[in-house]
């Protein structure tokens, strides 16, 4: 091959690796720009904890993963609703925003950072929270004052001279005032909460003390009020405040008192609560400990045996120290007597993580002193009363034995319940009103099968549980079934088919039985001994439409005498009638409710019927104005004793509502109102018609809210 030959044969071959060389980089170089990392993304993080509470005046810092390049657009950063984007110091990769003077809301914000492009659009870059204290550093701050300013009066009453004599009703008007406070604030996991409630009236007899004090009641007066104070492991109350969970020794027994609760431990909680011995109201007392001779005492401790699994095994101790002394409620007009007792309650509950069974049970001992009480004694010698130590004792037992689960095609529950009670004759506790001397045990059985929902009862008790002789024993048995049948669910009828109603079912009976009439005990004839029974039967069916609906309702019942001599003393009653109730409008709802009831005994023949015919009407004629207007008829008659009655009832009342200032989503502040009522009463026997006795009234008042 000669010198250029070779040198051509190079030159080609030179081309061709240039060629190939272009061709692979052709292939590989778009496949590397594609694979190539992208440029540095650019995100920001927040340089505080979000979970906790950042001061009123305090900058947010933030960090970017690089400078902002000029590409990359401009921040934006908004904070709640406001754009602080001017007050933003970047300097690098740190950015600080202060928030001194800017007026944002207190508690939780939003914070969102945006990237604005240059064409303008707004790309989310970050989102935060930030949790801001107030002013005073707090938390939360919340109060909410009510106060509500009511007149209610009567302009005019008029009674016919043929109706029962006696004065003409007065005319009166009261004015009635409620103001109340709602406040709480909250700092690092402690909360202070403060609720009152003042009660005021004008006149004497509406007074909230009037029953107790007379004229001296004041027109003012507190009606309650609560304090409190939680933390991590403690909270204080003052005030109102509810102590005591033992079902027979105390169970939340209101009064006026103070209360503490702490917990050292997770699994460990103690109580400690005094407040007076009856509900206090009023100024005199504030925290109602003012008579140590009328106080009740309690301490609690309950104890998680298992602090992983609340609820699993959990002990509850309870003690009781309480006297009362000749003080009623305020709102109570009784002669009492002094009372003192002591006692000790347990209780055990228990049940598995599921929920599927639980299991309670505890037992009360109480220590009752009934004292005498020369005051009410007088000059009479009483034998004392001896101190008795008696004891209450329950257990409940709750099975889920099915739970949601599938018979065929439907789901299916049912759920069993077992309960016992017993409480001591002479049983007695300052803190509960109980029924001594009673055992009674009991069975709950309920569930579902689709739609369809059950529910089955049966007690039994007695008293007497001494056994004593000159004493009645009686015993009672109870059962009950009802039944819901939603008929246009069960055969899966279309949304317009209103022709299936909803139809409910139930059925009650009740025996009660005396054995032997008692020793000495007043019981001259047999049929003094009871011996009855009664059975009540009842039924519904609800037809409901988006503009009507029509509800009918039955009942029968029969009480059975069997006492020796009585067996003929049985008395029947049936009852049904049926409501209409159309709405044609948001503005107008129009109803008519017709019913009618029989009574019928054995013993005498008497038969007894009552009719009603009664219509309604509801209307809005305005989005303030509200008319109401209802008249009935009602006509009773014994044909025993040829006796007939008609009564007529008319009420009327039209109202107005005013806002004064504003125009709230709950209403307007004043509301006007102005109501006729009308009643007339007409007695035949026989063929006598007796005067018939009319009367009407005309009232007038108005509500007044402020807050």
């Amino acid at each position: 091959m000669t010198p250029d030959s070779r040198a051509a044969r190079a030159q080609l071959l030179g081309v061709i690796a240039l060629f190939l060389a272009v061709g692979l980089l052709c292939v590989i170089a778009p496949r590397a720009i594609a694979q190539a990392p992208p440029p540095n993304p650019l995100c920001l993080t927040a340089d505080w904890d979000q979970s906790r509470y950042q001061p009123h005046d305090a900058s947010l810092r933030f960090t970017l993963t690089r400078p902002l390049r000029a590409d990359d657009g401009r921040l934006a950063i908004l904070v709640g609703n406001a754009d602080l984007t001017a007050l933003a110091d970047v300097n690098g990769v740190r950015l600080q925003l202060p928030l001194r003077g800017e007026h944002l809301a207190d508690g939780d914000i939003a914070v969102v950072a945006y990237l604005v492009s240059a064409e303008g659009d707004w790309t989310e870059l970050a989102h935060f929270t930030l949790k801001r204290l107030t002013r005073a550093g707090l938390e939360s701050v919340h109060a909410r004052p009510t106060v509500n300013l009511q007149s209610d009066g009567q302009l005019r009453a008029r009674q016919s001279l043929e109706a029962t004599p006696g004065a003409q009703a007065a005319t009166f008007q009261n004015v009635s005032l409620n103001a109340g406070l709602e406040s709480a604030l909250s700092r690092d996991g402690t909360d202070i909460a403060l609720q009152g409630l003042l009660v005021g009236a004008s006149r004497e007899p509406a007074r909230l003390r009037a029953q107790q004090l007379g004229t001296r009641a004041p027109a003012l007066d507190l009606a309650s009020y609560n304090l409190r104070f939680t933390h991590p492991g403690i909270a204080l109350s003052a005030g109102h405040v509810g102590v005591g969970n033992q079902r027979h020794l105390i169970n939340q027994f209101r009064s006026r008192g103070i209360s503490a609760e702490l917990q050292p431990m997770r699994a460990l909680q103690i109580g400690v609560g005094v407040v007076a011995g009856s509900e206090l109201v009023g100024w005199d007392d504030p925290l109602g400990l003012a008579r140590s001779t009328h106080r009740v005492v309690v301490g609690s401790l309950g104890l998680e045996m298992v602090p992983s699994q609340p609820g699993t095994l959990r002990l509850d101790l309870t003690t009781l120290n309480g006297s009362l002394q000749p003080a009623p409620a305020f709102n109570q007009q009784s002669i009492t007597d002094r009372e003192a007792s002591r006692g000790l309650g347990w209780q055990l509950t228990t049940s598995d993580p599921s929920q599927r069974i639980r299991f309670v049970a505890g037992i009360a001992q109480s220590r009752f002193d009934n004292p005498v009480d020369p005051s009410l004694s007088g000059v009479a010698t009483l034998v004392p009363v001896r101190r008795e130590t008696r004891a209450a004792k329950f257990a409940e037992l709750a099975l889920a034995v099915v739970r949601n689960a599938k018979l065929g095609p439907v789901a299916t529950s049912l759920a069993i319940a077992a309960r016992h009670e017993r409480i001591d004759p002479q049983y007695r506790s300052v803190a509960v009103t109980l029924q001594a001397d009673r055992l009674q045990d009991g069975i709950d059985v309920s569930g579902n099968v689709d739609v369809l929902q059950f529910q089955y009862a049966t007690t039994r008790g007695r008293d007497n549980l001494d056994h004593i002789a000159s004493l009645l024993t009686t015993r009672s048995r109870g059962q009950s079934f009802t039944l819901s049948i939603p008929v246009a669910q069960l055969v899966r009828a279309a949304d317009g088919a209103w022709w299936w109603p909803s139809l409910s079912a139930g059925w009650q009976a009740a025996w009660q039985v005396g054995d032997d009439a008692p020793e000495n005990g007043g019981f001259r004839f047999p049929f003094q001994v009871p011996d009855q029974r009664a059975d009540n039967i009842t039924a519904g069916a609800i037809w409901q439409r988006s503009i009507w609906n029509v509800v009918w309702h039955y009942s029968r019942s029969v009480v059975d005498n069997r006492q020796t001599d009585r067996q003929q003393s049985d008395v029947f009653a049936n009852a049904q009638g049926v409501t209409i109730a159309i709405v044609p409008s948001p503005r107008l709802t129009l109803g008519v409710d017709l019913s009618a009831d029989a009574q019928r005994s054995m013993e005498t023949g008497a038969e007894a019927h009552n009719r009603r015919v009664g219509a309604q009407m509801d209307s809005r004629l305005l989005s303030s104005t509200a008319l109401n207007l209802v008249i009935a008829s009602t006509v009773a008659d014994d044909r025993l004793t040829t006796r007939r009655g008609d009564n007529l009832e008319l009420r009327a009342e039209a109202s107005q509502g005013v806002n004064l200032y504003r125009r709230p989503q709950d209403g307007s502040q004043m509301r006007v109102f102005v109501r006729y009522a009308r009643a007339d009463a007409a007695l035949r026997i026989a063929d006598a018609l007796q005067p018939t006795q009319r009367s009407w009234t005309l009232n007038s008042g108005l509500s007044l809210r402020f807050f």
